[in-house]
């Protein structure tokens, strides 16, 4: 017969196979239609976070640009520099063009409720560089931004939809931006995805909608300082990153050449893709989830080859009738394969049915802050991936009954029957190989998921240094000319907080620049008198601009002195964290010291207070420097409100928002939320792939729980009439209990010592993703030992119970 033929032939005889023998084949189907619907539902968010090419014009070529500073043995990774930008586009060649970006918030008004937006400041060239043509209208052109020319802005098609209606004549027309009248030049295609990335800086989103011109004027900008902004640079054809970060590089040292005395810094520059940039935090937790997920599907194949071992024992006869009447054992080999191939594209099928649900149901349940959400869905890649998935389970899972029944004698099958043809030694022991495998693997992903547990269980139990219950924030913005004056923003401030203060239930509040675990804004150095190192080599300080009662509100200790007060105006006074103090005052009362910040003119500030260290920038690192500034020194336009309440903070929320708009109405109130949710947010990554692995890890150990109690039951029958004879010699219940735990228990062991080989080799790798606790935590790992034995002491059960009531007359009758 031709090749073609066979096969046809093989895939008939397959699909009489598996109907004749349905229980099986629905088990079969319903097991690996989960587990390959797991894997593709992982690898859809893999695909489309980490593989997927960004929407735009040969996204191959696009590079980030950050900037290194160099200072002793430390290297700093900072944002971008405006006037160093400006270097760059102008001398570096490896690039075709370099456009400069800036996070900011602004305030839509008009006909509708008034609305806080994300946006962006982009130097004109920013959608050139990206490669996006404008759905509606134009981009921005070279002269955009300069005076004259500043009061224009492209919209998000997501907001022209929302709030506009999807108006084409809104090109054009003039909309209220921060209390200004701004011309839409034009609207982005529904395809555009701003791109998303965290820095020292203002971060991006990914969410900004509204985007405004930025003319960047050299005389604005310094050397050094204001590493603030965000770069992204398109390469010139036939020129590679590596050229390009040379390149800068030359431009870098000619800048740093250019400073002296206390300025001098080395500095270099750093250029990634941008694509790896965007994923660069997801990347190893995804790769982890797609691990455990296939670690799971390895041990469905294994389950389901232990099975159709059993199943394909017991057709030895029929092979041995076939290979007398000439079947080569390829032949009888290669239909085999056939038939567990057919039956993995078979549950391929369903599995890829169910992934849909799965996809939605990740996708809906996934972090905010995981990027490029919206591109996760089924595409070629996807399909190609279930289809290579089903095939190597299909090999994996037919490969071992294929091999071992051929290898059968035939004569001997022939001979035998059908019970005790399967009940040879070499094959009990095969099959307590494929168990020991599966508890092996289950193991090592248990370990991994105990890890991550104890891990995150650590994380939230942290000393956060503020409180988190009872505390309402919100985000109010004073972008608008009416608000131009600092003096005019700090009575707004202070009249809102003095109202909210009157309100029933509130215990304290206040006004911060940035809350806790909301990044950054203003980072500067501090200088203490004498101190002649290179600016770059001192202590840099998060400055923070709050209210007097802003440390009350948010529960943070005052450990010594006093917080500012009225009286203190105009004087410099401050209030530093414990960790500030420590560093610059070691063993010294820090209470009526000064210091500088970076510019040597200004007066020096004066210590008044000491306040507890918090976690600032995250819970997992530690607390930093930070120094509480009096809300007139610097008045920010942005600002956060902290509520402190007796009881639930949500009932404050409607106060808060009535106390805003009795001070302005057209002036939006976003962001409101509870610190309680806002630490949920920072935590939500880690909680979302924790609970995924925890979820496969949970299903290994239940599947190995099946094969091992599916090996022994099929142990205990084929041994029924050997443990008829045992009990009718007179054998005791807990001698025939003691050889089938044996019996089951000892793969199992051996399965334990290999999966915690296992976890402890690829421990150092997921080291990266744990808090507080070491890869080879030896209280996780001698827990999953105990539930590991646990488990299989329950699947060892049920056939023991079973073994220890055979009737030996029975079982006599049934021999």
């Amino acid at each position: 017969m031709r090749p073609v033929e066979t096969l046809i032939t093989d895939i008939r005889f397959a699909v009489r196979t598996l109907r004749r023998d349905r229980s099986f084949t629905c088990a079969a189907l319903f097991i690996l239609a989960l587990g390959i619907a797991a894997n593709t539902a992982v690898f859809s968010l893999v695909n489309g976070i980490l593989l997927r090419p960004l929407a735009y014009d040969r996204p191959g070529q696009l590079l980030v640009i950050n900037e290194v500073a160099h200072y002793g043995a430390e290297v700093e990774s900072l944002p971008v520099n405006a006037r160093h930008f400006l270097a760059w586009k102008r001398n570096c060649q490896a690039f075709q063009d370099i456009a400069l970006m800036d996070g900011a918030e602004v305030n839509l008004s008009g006909a509708a409720e008034p609305e806080r937006v994300r946006a962006a400041r982009v130097t004109p060239n920013y959608f050139d560089v990206l490669g996006i043509a404008p759905r509606a209208g134009r981009t921005f052109m070279p002269d955009d931004g300069q005076p004259g020319r500043d009061d224009l802005v492209v919209l998000g098609y997501s907001l022209w939809q929302r709030r506009f209606g999807g108006d084409p004549a809104l090109v054009g027309a003039r909309i209220d931006i921060n209390g200004v009248s701004r011309m839409v030049v034009g609207v982005l295609p529904a395809s555009f995805r701003q791109p998303a990335w965290k820095s020292m800086g203002r971060d991006l989103t990914g969410a900004e909608e509204v985007f405004l011109p930025w003319a960047i004027r050299e005389d604005d900008w310094g050397m050094l300082g204001d590493f603030n902004y965000y770069a992204i640079g398109r390469l010139a054809d036939h020129n590679s990153p590596a050229q390009a970060e040379s390149e800068i590089n030359v431009i870098q040292y000619q800048i740093a050449s250019s400073l002296t005395g206390a300025d001098q810094i080395d500095l270099k520059a750093r250029v990634s893709p941008l694509q790896a940039t965007i994923t660069d935090k997801a990347r190893g937790g995804l790769l982890l989830l797609l691990a455990a997920v296939g670690a799971l599907l390895l041990i469905v194949c294994v389950n389901l080859a232990s099975l159709i071992l059993s199943h394909t024992f017991g057709r030895s006869h029929d092979t041995a009738i076939r290979t007398a009447l000439g079947a080569s054992r390829w032949r009888i080999f290669q239909s085999i394969l056939s038939e567990s191939v057919l039956l993995a594209l078979a549950g391929a099928g369903l599995g890829l049915a169910a992934s849909i649900a799965i996809i939605k149901l990740l996708v809906q349940s996934a972090p905010p802050g995981l990027p490029r959400l919206q591109d996760v869905d089924i595409d070629y890649r996807v399909l190609l991936f279930t289809l290579a998935v089903a095939v190597a389970a299909g090999l994996l899972v037919g490969l071992l009954p294929a091999w071992r029944l051929t290898r059968a004698d035939p004569h001997k099958s022939m001979l035998a029957s059908g019970r005790r043809a399967t009940g040879s030694g070499a094959k009990q022991r095969l099959q307590s190989g494929l168990v020991a495998a599966e508890v092996g693997l289950s193991v090592t992903l248990l370990v991994v998921a105990g890890l991550l547990v104890t891990s995150f269980a650590r994380l939230i139990s942290v000393d956060r240094g503020f409180e988190v219950q009872n505390i309402l924030t919100a985000q109010v913005n004073l972008a608008s000319p009416a608000y131009k004056d600092s003096a005019r923003r700090e009575q707004f401030y202070n009249a809102l907080i003095s109202g909210l203060d009157n309100q029933a239930g509130v215990v304290a509040s206040g006004v911060v620049s940035v809350l806790p675990l909301n990044g950054e804004r203003w980072n500067d150095v501090i200088t203490l008198a004498g101190d002649t190192r290179p600016i770059m080599e001192r202590p840099t300080a998060a400055y923070r601009p709050v209210s007097s009662d802003y440390l009350r509100a948010m529960g943070i200790r005052l450990i010594a002195g006093r917080t500012a007060a009225e009286s203190d105006r105009p004087r410099h006074v401050v209030v530093v964290s414990e960790r500030t103090a420590q560093l610059l005052w070691p063993g010294q009362n820090p209470i009526g010291k000064t210091f500088k910040r970076g510019n040597p003119d200004e007066p020096p500030h004066q210590v008044i207070g000491v306040a507890a260290g918090i976690r600032d920038k995250t819970l997992e690192q530690e607390p930093g420097l930070i120094v509480y500034v009096p809300l007139w020194e610097r008045v920010p336009s942005t600002a956060s409100i902290v509520v402190r309440t007796a009881a639930d903070p949500r009932s404050a929320a409607g106060a808060l928002g009535q106390a805003v708009r009795s001070l302005d109405p057209g002036l939006p109130v976003s962001e409101v939320q509870t610190m309680e949710q806002i630490e949920r947010g920072s935590l939500s990554q880690r909680e979302f792939q924790m609970l995924l692995i925890v979820l496969f890890a949970g299903s290994a150990l239940l599947l190995s729980a099946v094969g091992v109690y599916s090996v022994l039951a099929a142990a205990v029958a084929r041994r029924t009439a050997e443990i008829g004879v045992r009990i009718a010699l007179g054998a005791q219940s807990s001698a025939i209990m003691s050889m089938v735990f044996a019996r089951g228990l000892w793969p199992v062991a051996i399965g334990v010592a290999a999966g915690i080989a296992g976890a402890l080799i690829i421990g150092r790798f997921v080291s990266s993703l744990l808090f507080a606790v070491s890869p080879y935590d030896v209280k996780t790992i001698t827990a999953v030992i105990a539930l590991t034995l646990v488990a299989a002491i329950c699947a060892c059960w049920l056939p023991a119970r079973r073994a220890i009531r055979i009737d030996p007359i029975d079982a006599l009758r049934y021999e």
